[in-house]
């Protein structure tokens, strides 16, 4: 009954949506355009790095970590919160935290295990000292886990030699066991705010002077809140409703403007997520059922595309401007506003990601024949989570982790090609 009556609810309230939507590009492959380097905004105590990779290897930053300072690279990940740095040789790793040359190193007794969607890892837990030349100057010790056993989480075309979950404490949780955060660590010791804002831009396919394809990308992580100099718009903020994951509540999914057939009180029982550390954007079971058959009929003439592009994971291989011709639809995910409770009627209520075909196409960095290739960037989920916002919707805006408030925060990117729009929705 409470279940039919919140649906009723939902139907009749009318408002007005704000939508963050693609428009012409103005990002053209690089960071140059973006005026800063990493360095500290004095006035609001907020720190900013760079960041290296794609939609398809995934994000990472450089660390210094021991005495003296061994630099390292770190993938980025809110959807984790243990903190793993491999320890010991490895034919698919280039570098490696050397222990013994360390004289701040602090081992103990435990052992640490992470399972992810692909691979694991397990090592001894130490601390150490984090250096952090973003600005700060200041040194951090973190606990974290010195991996010496691991299987597929690092293969031969990973390009980082660890990993830095930025999830709640609550998730950092192994039997009788926690190990401290590292943000939370930075935030306690370095006394920052606790809010941290990833950055994400375009990847684009360029060709060196020897003719050989690479792909730019990268982005920014900002330690302490928000640096506008990379944002094009406002920030919208929505509520994280669940403390482990940053969890959050869609209104609506739209594919080519035909909504997918669900009631926010179908979002609400299965809150979204971000996860900086899955590439792709992704469906439970029953929403990827609902969705995919709406979308393969929006595209149009799909017959050079195979089933396998779509379901399997394989690449098609052409330039962007071809794949563009087919017409692929956009999606768009209305999220729910941070000040629902409190606004009257003529207030917007939700917020819309517009996510245009070149965000969901995830270039593989291999080429056929001269021309790029692309994997489908949009797949069902195996488990009882909600739909997942990977890289392919991050590297569209600017995302905000406001721990203090419990908000999320979307902008779009001055280095994502996106523009700001209004439109307008008679439902919610």
């Amino acid at each position: 009954m409470f279940a039919f009556i919140l649906n009723i609810l939902y139907s009749i309230i009318c408002i007005s949506t704000l939508s963050l939507a693609s428009g012409n590009g103005i990002y053209d492959g690089s960071l140059t355009n973006i005026p800063i380097e990493h360095h500290r905004l004095e006035n609001d105590r907020i720190y900013l790095d760079r960041v290296r990779g794609s939609g398809q290897a995934g994000y990472s930053m450089l660390i210094w970590l021991g005495t003296p300072p061994q630099k390292l690279r770190v993938i980025l990940d809110t959807g984790s919160s243990f903190c793993g740095i491999m320890a010991a040789p490895s034919p698919v790793v280039k570098h490696y935290f050397h222990m013994n040359r360390s004289s701040t190193l602090e081992e103990t007794n435990l052992r640490i295990d992470s399972s992810y969607v692909k691979g694991y890892w397990s090592g001894q837990l130490v601390s150490d000292m984090l250096h952090l030349g973003i600005g700060l100057h200041k040194q951090v010790r973190i606990q974290f886990a010195a991996i010496t056993n691991q299987k597929e989480f690092f293969t031969e075309t990973t390009r980082f030699d660890g990993i830095l979950g930025l999830a709640y404490p609550s998730l950092a949780v192994q039997g009788n066991f926690y190990q401290k955060p590292v943000f939370n660590e930075i935030v306690q010791q370095a006394g920052i705010r606790d809010i941290f804002t990833l950055t994400y831009c375009a990847s684009k396919m360029r060709k060196d002077l020897f003719g050989n394809q690479y792909i730019t990308g990268g982005g920014f992580m900002t330690l302490g809140g928000i640096d506008n100099n990379l944002l094009a718009g406002p920030v919208f903020y929505t509520p994280i409703v669940e403390k482990y994951y940053y969890q959050f509540q869609l209104t609506n999914v739209l594919v080519d403007g035909q909504s997918i057939g669900f009631s926010p009180y179908d979002y609400m029982h299965y809150p979204a997520l971000v996860d900086s550390g899955t590439s792709i954007l992704r469906f439970p079971p029953f929403m990827y059922k609902r969705l995919m058959p709406i979308f393969l009929r929006s595209i149009q003439d799909r017959s050079v595309f195979s089933h396998g592009f779509f379901y399997r994971g394989h690449a098609v291989c052409m330039e962007e401007s071809q794949l563009l011709q087919h017409r692929f639809p956009t999606i768009r995910l209305s999220i729910r506003l941070a000040s629902f409770e409190k606004t009257n009627f003529k207030t917007p209520r939700q917020f819309t990601l517009v996510l245009s075909p070149m965000q969901y196409f995830i270039l593989s960095g291999k080429e056929r024949h001269g021309k790029p290739c692309y994997h489908f960037g949009i797949a069902g989920t195996s488990g009882a989570f909600g739909i997942i916002l990977g890289d392919v919707v991050m590297k569209g805006f600017s995302v905000t982790f406001d721990r203090v408030n419990s908000m999320l925060g979307f902008a779009v990117s001055k280095c994502a090609g996106l523009k700001l729009q209004t439109a307008y929705s008679k439902q919610f």
